[in-house]
């Protein structure tokens, strides 16, 4: 899991070579993104700029992915999330749903962690997380899900 400011991310293309097209993306139409699907590179990355629902951490539930790495950024407002090394997750709430690439677990987050607009975080395959953490009702956020080959 790495978390910094979009202003920064220039020091993470060397880790996946689709996130400089992911970031560059994000830093162009930042102040600009609307609600939809934006995919690029043939559909290895796709950003969703999306309003969600908040929920509590008493409702939130670990989730983490096999093909992705996420990317999230809230817009509008602060997100926590929940955080728990995948390798220490041993209820599973059922199989992974393969067409979504996500699996949820039972199991409590080690950690939480506040991500404020203008930053970012990027969760990989081992990072069982729970987004969506916080009071507001409602958040702007965007969600980047970049293909794992």
């Amino acid at each position: 899991m790495i978390i910094d400011s979009l202003s920064e991310a220039a020091k993470y293309y060397s880790l996946n070579p689709l996130f400089e097209t992911a970031f560059k993306f994000l830093i162009e139409n930042y102040d600009t993104l609307v609600e939809g699907r934006y995919p690029l590179e043939d559909g290895r990355v796709v950003i969703s700029v999306e309003d969600a629902a908040m929920r509590s951490r008493k409702e939130a539930v670990l989730e983490a992915h096999d093909k992705h790495i996420d990317i999230q950024l809230p817009l509008s407002s602060n997100e926590s999330y929940g955080w728990r090394y995948r390798g220490e997750c041993y209820d599973a709430k059922g199989a992974i749903d393969k067409k979504r690439d996500v699996i949820f677990f039972d199991d409590e987050p080690q950690d939480f962690f506040t991500v404020e607009p203008g930053k970012f975080v990027i969760l990989f395959p081992s990072d069982a997380h729970t987004p969506l953490v916080g009071t507001a009702s409602s958040i702007k956020k965007c969600v980047v899900k970049i293909e794992l080959r």
